[in-house]
């Protein structure tokens, strides 16, 4: 993404946010459907945008257009939460839904989406904070399975999926970024129990992928290795990684893309 492609991306969104009457600013459609996930909607734009700020603050103009852009993704992502959560009568203040789902994962749900709110923490008032984003963290604590795992979507009552895109890999960059914003030891204990979780139950039949494989599950140590210091964290991402390396020999199922840098093994490059 360039800044010339910037302005036509907003545009694009605001149009289509006008175009269907919706009280957002912006909105994108991804297979038919309004998408707010972190994998294919906005909050993906959200990253992309907060990329930009922090890596282009010697050019002003650029710099102020991104931030204009954030402010207006941001706005759309909370606005379109706030509303689903009203309409559906949620006792959360932020709800999304994709294709009639309410997930929970880093890929299509709510823990993605809420991890880049966090990120553009600076760009959020603190009544945000805490009354939209913090209750809806400590929701999503709520939910998780005895097993410290976290649901595929709202209402799935089995306990199977341990992937970046499904389960405890992916909320454990939601619970590491909540202790570093709102510094409550409760949200550190959360992503060290994902990682516990991974550790127990994170090699994965499908093979080697980030999306929902291995490789996905190996950055889950690396993260906390980054956030803790604690070398039992590098110490379990290296044994996934030589799990990795040995390519072909324990992989059952043959991902949906093979070669895609998500879902198959473009990522070893």
């Amino acid at each position: 993404m360039d800044f010339l492609h910037l302005d036509a991306l907003l545009q694009s969104g605001q149009q289509l946010a006008c175009k269907e009457k919706r009280s957002v600013p912006l909105m994108y459609m991804w297979h038919g459907k309004y998408y707010i996930g972190g994998a294919h909607g906005i909050s993906g734009i959200l990253y992309m945008l907060l990329l930009l700020v922090s890596n282009n603050d010697k050019y002003l103009e650029n710099t102020l257009n991104c931030v204009g852009g954030v402010l207006q993704v941001t706005s759309a992502i909370l606005q379109s939460g706030r509303n689903l959560a009203h309409k559906e009568k949620i006792k959360v203040p932020l709800m999304y839904r994709w294709y009639g789902e309410y997930y929970v994962g880093a890929a299509h749900g709510i823990s993605g989406i809420l991890y880049t709110l966090l990120l553009a923490k600076k760009y959020l008032s603190q009544t945000e904070l805490d009354t939209l984003l913090r209750p809806t963290i400590d929701y999503l604590q709520g939910i998780r399975y005895p097993s410290k795992n976290f649901p595929s979507s709202l209402n799935s009552d089995s306990d199977r999926l341990v992937h970046w895109c499904h389960g405890a890999p992916g909320a454990v960059y939601l619970f590491t970024e909540a202790y570093k914003v709102f510094g409550d030891d409760q949200y550190m204990q959360t992503a060290l129990d994902c990682g516990e979780v991974v550790w127990k139950r994170g090699l994965l039949a499908k093979g080697y992928s980030i999306c929902h494989g291995v490789s996905g599950n190996a950055y889950t140590f690396l993260h906390l290795y980054q956030v803790t210091g604690d070398l039992k964290h590098l110490h379990r991402a290296c044994q996934f990684a030589d799990w990795c390396f040995t390519y072909g020999k324990h992989q059952t199922q043959i991902p949906d893309r093979p070669l895609s840098l998500f879902e198959g093994k473009l990522h070893y490059t």
